[in-house]
């Protein structure tokens, strides 16, 4: 992995910064507290963003500000890559935003946990650190911060070797063993839990037995009750055998009886019949005398008179009637219309000629118009030459203001220097204060300059707001004149207008004349010759619907005189019926005395059946119930079968749980025990060969070894010590060189890290002697990166490195200077 390039903005003290990062060694340089590490801290939040311990985004946010952005282009494998993370301030705290990483042309966007599982992904570090809070790979092969740099040494044992073996991806070891003691407790009480299970094994064997032999008594019992109710079974068929043969001669008793019941009906239905059609024939004859009575009121109507031709005649006399009142009325309105629409025009001529005398003060209103008008470009001239006047006293502003500050960064920096910024000559006090009173004279001069400039743009700004006033004033002019144009164009069309609407006056004139000449005669008698024959038709519309009144009353009387004749005829025939079934009625009563005694032959041959079927059915439901007791005792076997079959089942469980137990305990926690052992021992030997290799190269008069719990053992002298008991600088060497032992384990131990070409130092010779401090070059050549990157304030270090990327903080912003 090599950095190519950091963009902050409201990060820290950066508000908008861009740092490019080149390859080799690379020493990030400037004052304490100018903002060096808040590089680094960017960097780890870019790739993995806000962490719970150590990187929270309260502490990476800029005060004062609402949002903020880090943006890291790096490459791996000779592939680019871009990623993107921002800030965001809510109420409570400070939050990540979604962002995104580029790659390929390819924008892969998501939330911060997605992309730090992608950066992980890309980096090749183990998938496990995706819900981490602390991506530890990261912090001891990359970068550790510079107040972490010493933790690790004075941390608890047990603490540091917990730590060690997250490091080293071993600590599952510990987990493996931890979840064997917990899984094999859980198979014990399983163990237990199944052999409760069994207690009651015994009892359910003799129930199972007891059931078994109250099984084959009842199948016994059910066998007798099967033979009992075979042989009822043939009684009943016998019963109902003779009961059918009863039926026949009952069915024949019934039908007799039936037929006579029917015959009897008919009979009063017959004789009321009789007494129904005497009372219509009495009333027909009444009505017939009735009729016969009103057609001599109609004596005097003979025929029918014709009505079709006086209709017509009716008709056209009203079409002629109707026609002339529809001309008239027709011609009255289109004489109210003429008069409407002569009054309109009228007036529109009248109004038309008001306009046209408008139409001379617009053209005079206009003419004075273009002359105000006309200064507008020589008032836009004035206004460009005071914006050009305006910039340059402006550009002449700047320059003094940045004479002043120019001067008083001098006066600042020689207050403390020790040889003279501008000429580089070595500082006596005359000399100093001889610089200070220049650069104070500068000051002042600069200071009456910007007065004077600052005056001269107040008058400037004064001009060209009382110009830009007048140019709007003739912009608002230009609007009324095109507005004044608009209407004078529209009145010049007047005059034609004048002319077309006097022309159709007077057409409508003539039209109107021409109505009144028309003449239509006399309409007085036209309605008296159309009242005439409305009388006439009406008259003979009385006389044909009297006519046809008679027709219907003779109708009428012939319908009732063809029904009295039926009504007779009936009466005959009814009586003729009558006497038939009588006769009918006699013969069947004979009949009947025949089947007296077959009625009580059917019943007691009926009761017998019922009492032989009542006995089967008392067998039937016996044998139900001892169907459904065998049942239910069947599916009670079953289940005392099944149940015992699950509890060897059981039995066989307990076995395989015991067996499981023993392999734990006589094989597989021993075989992790030793397998972390074996792997603990491995790393030790590397770990202490290396670390006692780079403390070497820093110090070389102190001997430096790692116990078996990876603490420092330290002698000095030929006597062994305590790293509290070191100087500084010593304290910092063995915290550097146990820091770069990390890097190189780690890096062997993952093959498919990809961070392996970077390191990042974070204030590596805090403490350090000048004589430490140039054994630093050796250990920087000694880790042969493609890209190292250091955080120091010592100058020396500037001469060890290859690029230097120099900080400085300004009034509280931090910028890279060049």
């Amino acid at each position: 992995m090599i950095l190519r390039s950091l963009k902050l903005e409201n990060i820290r003290s950066y508000t908008e910064e861009k740092i490019n990062f080149p390859k080799g060694s690379v020493l990030l340089s400037g004052d304490i507290g100018s903002g060096k590490s808040t590089v680094l801290l960017a960097i780890e939040f870019a790739l993995f963003g806000i962490l719970r311990s150590g990187l929270s985004g309260m502490s990476l946010l800029k005060h004062g500000t609402n949002k903020g952005s880090v943006e890291l282009k790096f490459d791996i494998d000779k592939k680019e890559y871009l990623i993107k993370r921002t800030l965001k301030k809510t109420k409570t705290s400070v939050g990540q935003d979604s962002g995104y990483i580029l790659s390929d042309g390819k924008k892969f966007e998501g939330t911060p946990v997605e992309l730090k599982a992608k950066i992980i992904e890309i980096l090749g570090y183990p998938e496990e650190l995706i819900t981490k809070s602390k991506s530890l790979i990261y912090r001891f092969t990359v970068y550790t911060a510079q107040e972490e740099m010493k933790e690790i040494l004075f941390e608890d044992k047990d603490l540091r070797l917990d730590t060690l073996r997250k490091v080293f991806g071993i600590d599952k070891y510990k987990s493996i063993k931890e979840n064997a003691v917990i899984f094999a407790r859980e198979i014990k009480r399983n163990k237990s839990e199944l052999a409760i299970r069994l207690e009651s094994y015994d009892v359910l064997s003799e129930e199972l037995h007891e059931k078994r032999e109250k099984s084959k008594l009842s199948q016994d019992i059910k066998s007798k009750k099967e033979n009992e109710l075979e042989n009822i079974r043939e009684i009943v068929e016998k019963e109902k055998s003779k009961l059918k043969e009863h039926e026949v001669s009952i069915k024949r008793y019934n039908e007799v009886k039936k037929n006579l019941e029917i015959k009897k009906t008919i009979t009063d239905t017959k004789k009321n019949s009789i007494t129904d059609l005497t009372n219509n024939a009495r009333e027909t004859k009444t009505k017939i005398k009735n009729l016969e009575k009103k057609l001599l009121e109609f004596s005097n109507i003979t025929e029918l008179k014709p009505e079709k031709e006086l209709e017509e005649s009716l008709s056209k006399a009203q079409d002629k009637y109707s026609n002339i009142v529809k001309e008239k009325f027709s011609i009255k309105e289109k004489k109210r219309i003429f008069e409407e629409q002569i009054k309109e025009i009228e007036s529109d001529v009248k109004e038309l000629s008001s306009k046209s005398k408008e139409s001379i003060l617009i053209k005079d209103k206009i003419e004075k118009l273009n002359d105000s008008i006309q200064k507008k470009s020589e008032q836009e001239g004035m206004l460009n030459e005071l914006f050009e006047k305006d910039k340059k006293a402006h550009l002449a502003l700047q320059k003094h203001e940045l004479g002043v500050k120019n001067s008083e960064k001098l006066i600042k920096e020689i207050e403390t220097a020790e040889t003279c910024p501008t000429c580089k000559r070595e500082l006596n006090e005359k000399h100093r204060n001889e610089v200070i009173e220049k650069e104070e004279t500068m000051i002042k001069q600069n200071n009456i300059e910007r007065k004077r400039i600052t005056g001269i743009i107040e008058r400037i700004n004064e001009n060209i707001e009382k110009l830009r006033k007048n140019i709007d004033k003739i912009t608002e002019l230009e609007y009324v004149r095109n507005g004044l144009k608009e209407k004078l164009a529209t009145l010049e069309s007047v005059s034609s207008q004048i002319v077309k609407k006097q022309k159709e006056v007077s057409r409508l004139y003539e039209k109107k004349k021409e109505l009144e000449v028309m003449n239509f005669g006399d309409e007085s008698i036209i309605k008296h010759d159309l009242e005439n024959k409305k009388k006439e038709l009406s008259a003979v519309r009385d006389n044909n619907l009297r006519f046809r009144e008679r027709k219907n009353i003779f109708e009428l009387e012939k319908q009732e005189k063809e029904n009295l004749s039926s009504i007779n005829l009936n009466i005959e025939k009814n009586n003729s019926e009558i006497e038939i079934a009588l006769i009918e009625i006699k013969n069947l009563e004979n009949s009947l005395v025949s089947y007296s005694e077959i009625s009580v032959i059917y019943e007691k041959q009926k009761e017998k059946l019922e009492e032989t079927l009542e006995k089967q059915k008392m067998i039937e439901i016996n044998l139900a119930s001892l169907t459904q007791e065998l049942k239910s005792l069947t599916e009670n076997i079953e289940n005392f079968e099944k149940k015992l079959k699950d509890m060897d089942k059981i039995k066989l469980k307990i076995k395989e749980l015991g067996q499981i137990l023993e392999w734990f305990d006589t094989f597989f926690l021993n075989l992790m025990s030793n397998m972390e052992k074996h792997i603990m021992v491995s790393i030790h030997r590397e770990f202490n060969s290396l670390v006692k290799e780079w403390f070497s190269i820093l110090i070389d008069d102190i001997d430096i070894d790692l116990d078996e719990e990876f603490s420092v053992k330290i002698t000095q002298d030929g006597y062994e010590t305590t790293v509290e008991g070191l100087s500084g600088g010593e304290k910092t060497s063995v915290a550097l060189a146990y820091r770069l032992a990390l890097n190189k384990v780690i890096n062997d131990l993952i093959p498919r890290i990809k961070t392996k070409d970077l390191i990042i130092l974070d204030e590596p010779t805090d403490g350090f002697s000048t004589e430490q401090l140039d054994k630093v070059r050796d250990v920087l050549r000694a880790l042969n990166m493609k890209q190292t990157i250091i955080v120091s304030h010592e100058p020396k270090m500037e001469s060890f490195v290859n690029n230097i990327i120099r900080i400085s903080k300004i009034d509280n912003i931090s910028k890279v200077i060049s």
